[in-house]
């Protein structure tokens, strides 16, 4: 419970700061780039569970199309963003390989939670990282 009040203040605060910035472009870059991490922890990750709801997804995802669109998303992310979105995706792609690490060696794989846990975590690190960087 607690993590959870923490994630959810540090999106406040980032969001808010980002506003008052009169930046919204973290606004938009936070949830493009969580939720991109998603088919990339599906296609490098295997799955931990026998049977979890997200195997199928895990099973059938196109590895060249998944590849294709995490690089379309990079590429647009930058072209919107310029150079803050090319640092944040570095920072974020960091975030997301100790987070696969992680899941690995308690889990030996990825399951939807940490998933779930996975996209609100980069969200979180995206945003503070633009808060802190237009600050």
């Amino acid at each position: 419970v607690v993590t959870l009040v923490v994630v959810l203040l540090l999106k406040f605060s980032a969001v808010l700061a980002l506003i008052e910035a009169h930046t919204g472009i973290g606004l938009l870059l936070a949830p493009v780039i969580g939720r991109a991490a998603m088919p990339a922890l599906f296609l490098n990750t295997p799955y931990a569970r026998a049977g979890g709801l997200g195997q199928a997804l895990a099973d059938h995802l196109p590895r060249k199309a998944g590849v294709q669109v995490l690089a379309a998303v990079a590429v647009v992310c930058v072209l919107i963003g310029g150079g803050a979105a090319a640092w944040v995706l570095v920072i974020a792609t960091g975030g997301f390989f100790w987070l696969r690490r992680v899941m690995m060696q308690r889990l030996g794989g990825s399951t939807g939670d940490t998933a779930g846990a996975m996209l609100e975590l980069l969200e979180t690190l995206v945003l503070v990282t633009l808060a802190l960087m237009w600050d």
